[in-house]
C-alpha cells in the first residue's frame, strides 16, 4: 500500500494477517493498494483507494481497508431519448447505477482542505437532489454492502441515501460506522452530517 502526502509518500506491505503500521507526519494524504483474489483458479486484483484524510497531531489513528468480493459481469441494453443509441455519458451512468461503482462528491472544510465524501455501492438510483445507494447479492455469493468514507469516517450499511445540499447521509440496515480511533457503532439505521472533515450524528 502507498501513502501520498502533500511532501511525503510511503510504501509499505501488510503482514500475512493483513495488519500494518506506519507513521506519518502531520499532514493530508491519500492510502492507495490493491488485494488478490482467485476466480476459477486465476488471479484477478482489486484496487482500493482512500480519499484524501487528515493526520492532524500526534495520535494514534485506525484505518481499515474495507475489501468486498466485486461484481464479475454485468451486461446491460441502454437506449438512449426517441430509441437513439445511448451517448458514451449515458451509456456509464446506467452501468453504475445498474452494476455499481464509485461516486465522489466535494465536501470543502472551513480551512479549505479538499475532503471529499466517497462512496462505493453496488446498485445507485440517483436524483437531482438524492443519491440512493443499495448493497446487494453478487454472483459469488458474497454480500457486498454500500461502503462511505469522508476522511477518518468510515460508514458500511445495505442502504445508503445521501442529500448534496444538507450533505446529511441515513444508512439503513446493518449499519457499521467506525471513527478514526477504530471504536465502531453498530445499528439499524444512522443519520449523520459531514462537515469539515468530521461525521456528525444527525439525532
Amino acid at each position: 500500500m502507498r501513502f501520498q502526502g502533500e511532501h511525503s509518500s510511503k510504501t509499505l506491505v501488510s503482514d500475512t494477517k493483513g495488519s500494518y503500521e506506519v507513521d506519518l507526519p502531520v499532514g493530508l494524504y491519500t492510502m492507495t493498494t490493491q488485494y488478490k483474489y482467485l476466480v476459477g483458479g486465476h488471479p484477478h486484483f482489486q484496487k482500493y483507494v482512500r480519499p484524501l484524510f487528515r493526520i492532524s497531531s500526534s495520535t494514534n489513528v485506525v484505518l481499515n481497508i474495507s475489501m468486498f468480493a466485486p461484481r464479475l459481469t454485468c451486461d446491460i441494453v441502454v437506449v438512449g431519448k426517441s430509441g437513439q443509441p445511448a451517448t458514451p455519458e449515458q451509456l456509464e451512468q446506467s452501468q453504475k447505477d445498474l452494476c455499481g461503482g464509485e461516486d465522489w462528491f466535494p465536501i470543502l472544510s472551513a480551512d479549505g482542505a479538499p475532503f471529499q465524501l466517497y462512496i462505493r455501492y453496488p446498485k445507485r438510483s440517483p436524483s437531482d437532489e438524492m443519491a440512493d445507494y443499495a448493497g446487494a447479492q453478487l454472483a459469488t455469493n458474497a454480500y457486498t454492502p454500500v461502503l462511505v468514507e469522508y476522511n477518518l469516517f468510515t460508514l458500511t450499511a445495505e442502504r445508503v441515501v445521501y442529500d448534496r445540499k444538507s450533505q446529511i447521509i441515513a444508512a439503513s440496515g446493518n449499519v457499521i460506522a467506525t471513527n478514526a480511533s477504530g471504536e465502531t457503532q453498530h445499528g439499524a439505521s444512522m443519520l449523520f452530517k459531514m462537515r469539515d472533515g468530521q461525521a456528525y450524528p444527525v439525532r
